[in-house]
């Protein structure tokens, strides 16, 4: 069999349920509606004689009519559909791109690594509607030339309604949404990797806690309008028992590598707060062979980039414009020699965030993996706000899988 070579890794870095039991445990519930959006991951790269290497493409769908689940009637959309039957409210905005039809607003905010605000930007949606956001198009429009280049950050997307209001969040969302985002490598025609979108409930401020929760996961400034504190409890991992003991483990693993041709493996970790602290790691090949290690994962948005074929390693702690090399590290290598690379994973062990009230979740998480056969041209030396101009083939995304809580 096929043996690792040593790892390099380069990272990049930012519910309750009470009373009612939430959807089984699982990295990530896909293909539901909700009163917001959470793209854990967004991108655009210039790369050489301006080709764009990297761009983000996120399409968004307003549903005219809603039935009946128990996913999202309960949990994604219960401000909505929580009684089974939903029709999208009348439309209140003319949609001059789309033959003047009357429509509602919605409102995305993107953020850095660090949970920093960026940019925000309305937009309309009229029933059954698709709009597409083209990240680098729209970011260098708003931002201004290349200032987002390189940058790693996650986008919330929610209804107009409760940002607007006095104060925000005061207001329930008022129509749901579904959402898809691939990342495109060597431009539109190039291989894309597929970025899970979380659907999250949009309930009033303050009508439960303090806290993201079921019923309402996106909370708001009181003043500016942003949403303040972002977290999918239901969609994504839970990051807490609800036992108030705040000392308790949650563990899931993420893919290395694939069987064919796979050279480097991009491992994105969101967490709904900075400062998440080390995660202890054992990494395991096919041979069940396994050795331990640690990483730091401090910021909201954390990438960790394993090439199968290095001897070294990066940590990159401060992405974006800013971006700085703070150390570099070797991830153990669980075959003891080096031989090419091949699948394996890697298994995660963090301690619970939140865990501030008794029999629910208020922390929630997104892992994925994007494994592909080539580099994505981010080298040993280079803050991970670029450059990347690589040319990745065969990009596949692979969702982490979940394995619960230890209670300690």
């Amino acid at each position: 069999m096929n043996k690792f070579k040593k790892l390099t890794v380069a990272v990049a870095v930012s519910a309750v349920v009470s009373g009612v039991v939430a959807p089984a445990t699982q990295a990530a519930i896909q293909g539901v509606p909700g009163e917001a959006l959470l793209v854990p991951f967004v991108l655009y790269a210039d790369g050489a004689q301006g080709n764009r290497s990297v761009n983000t493409y996120i399409a968004l769908t307003a549903p005219a009519i809603i039935g009946q689940d128990t996913v999202f009637n309960q949990y994604t959309a219960p401000n909505t559909t929580g009684s089974g039957s939903y029709t999208m409210p009348a439309g209140t905005v003319t949609d001059t791109g789309d033959h003047n039809k009357l429509g509602l607003t919605y409102h995305w905010f993107f953020f850095d690594a660090t949970s920093k605000h960026i940019i925000n930007q309305e937009g309309i949606l009229t029933p059954n509607d698709v709009d597409t956001i083209d990240w680098a198009d729209t970011a260098e429009t708003l931002a201004g030339n290349t200032l987002l280049d390189g940058t790693p950050g996650y986008m919330v997307i929610t209804t107009n309604a409760p940002v607007s209001a006095t104060p925000p969040g005061s207001v329930a969302a008022n129509f749901v949404m579904f959402g898809d985002a691939t990342m495109h490598f060597n431009g539109v025609t190039g291989e894309y990797a597929y970025i899970p979108v979380m659907a999250m409930a949009d309930g009033v401020d303050g009508d439960f806690a303090n806290v993201p929760m079921l019923g309402d996961e996106v909370l708001y400034n009181a003043i500016s309008g942003v949403p303040s504190q972002v977290s999918p409890v239901v969609t994504g991992i839970r990051m807490n028992n609800g036992d108030q003991d705040g000392i308790d483990t949650v563990v899931f693993d993420m893919v290395i590598g694939g069987p064919i041709n796979a050279t480097e493996t991009l491992q994105v970790l969101w967490f709904d707060r900075n400062g998440s602290g080390t995660a202890n790691v054992v990494i395991y090949d096919e041979e069940e062979n396994s050795c331990s290690s640690s990483i730091d994962i401090n910021m909201e948005l954390n990438l960790v980039l394993i090439d199968a074929d290095a001897n070294t390693s990066q940590n990159l702690t401060q992405p974006g414009p800013t971006g700085n090399i703070t150390g570099v590290e070797v991830f153990c290598d669980p075959s003891f020699d080096n031989g090419n690379e091949q699948e394996g994973f890697v298994l995660y062990s963090l301690a619970e965030l939140g865990d501030t009230l008794l029999g629910a979740v208020d922390s929630g998480a997104v892992a994925f993996s994007i494994v592909a056969g080539g580099s994505f041209g981010v080298p040993t030396g280079v803050a991970m706000n670029g450059p990347w101009p690589g040319a990745p083939i065969s990009i596949n995304t692979a969702l982490a899988h979940e394995r619960g809580k230890i209670d300690n």
